[in-house]
């Protein structure tokens, strides 16, 4: 990987490019049939992937895709929220969110945000809805479902975090521990000049931009999926506990030896049963409520 310099566009669409070709020759082994059709929602672009039957059309997952917040596009990230649909039988809705370094925070909230916002209008008054996100995009997922809670907005009825990026500080030990086993991204000092790109004049140590650091009481059940030859375990771990001790209903679920994002493998064994366990936890949490 060459020096990327991660506060220039230019420089980040040579990274966005390698990134699309892996990517998109995932996104041709996936084994199901599948609609990707493109939606507006409040304004945003999203993507909605249904079931081979919509069981209830007023539940649905609202996907939100990883990438370090500057790389990455549904149409790239679309094994999990796939297999996810599938697998649960319940829509899902994939969000375009805006990315760095043209668009810093809170651009990528925001657009999340008025995703949530304009539920209703789109689903129907009576719809509610799960989150989920994968890397970068578990953490936007957490940070959405704080900013609802404290905004008064509709809020989800379960969460689904795989691999959630939550401390942009990267202060959690597997960052060194695990850096042999996980090159994905390839040094700490890439990871923490991509972060750059994302908060532009801000802090990293602010909640709305590491959730780790935020008041977490209050929110829904939430089940938390990490690889644990991944660098980011250390974000899972002291989540989980920080949930915990905040009163929170948390489940965290390691696969052992397994590396970043790997569910996005379709033909991986782990992936697919990986994918499975996420979809029986949102369907079981959202066919409850």
């Amino acid at each position: 990987m060459p020096d990327i310099d991660f506060t220039s566009s230019d420089s980040v669409q040579y990274l966005r490019d390698a990134v699309n070709e892996i990517w998109g020759s995932l996104c041709q082994q996936i084994p199901y049939d599948y609609s990707f059709d493109a939606i507006t929602i409040n304004n945003i672009n999203c993507y909605q992937v249904d079931p081979p039957e919509v069981e209830n059309e007023e539940v649905l997952i609202i996907y939100i895709h990883g990438g370090s917040y500057i790389v990455g596009h549904p149409t790239l990230c679309k094994n999990m929220p796939v297999s996810i649909a599938h697998e649960s039988g319940i829509r899902v809705v994939s969000v375009e969110y805006r990315l760095g370094p043209e668009h810093p925070f809170p651009a990528a909230i925001d657009d999340v945000l008025d995703v949530i916002k304009g539920l209703q209008n789109h689903f129907g008054k009576n719809v509610r809805y799960a989150l989920m996100g994968h890397s970068s995009g578990g953490g936007l997922a957490l940070i959405s479902a704080l900013h609802a809670k404290n905004k008064n907005l509709l809020e989800p009825i379960a969460m689904a975090l795989i691999s959630p990026w939550i401390d942009l500080e990267l202060q959690g030990d597997s960052m060194l521990t695990l850096e042999a086993f996980d090159t994905n991204p390839p040094t700490r000092d890439w990871f923490y000049q991509s972060v750059e790109a994302f908060i532009g004049q801000y802090q990293r140590t602010e909640p709305a931009i590491s959730p780790l650091n935020d008041d977490v009481s209050g929110l829904c059940p939430i089940y938390i999926q990490q690889g644990g030859r991944d660098r980011l375990l250390s974000d899972a771990t002291r989540l989980n506990r920080r949930l915990l001790n905040a009163g929170v209903n948390s489940t965290l679920d390691i696969w052992d030896g397994l590396w970043h994002a790997f569910q996005m493998m379709p033909l991986l064994p782990e992936a697919q049963q990986a994918n499975q366990a996420t979809a029986s936890f949102l369907r079981a949490t959202l066919t409850k409520a």
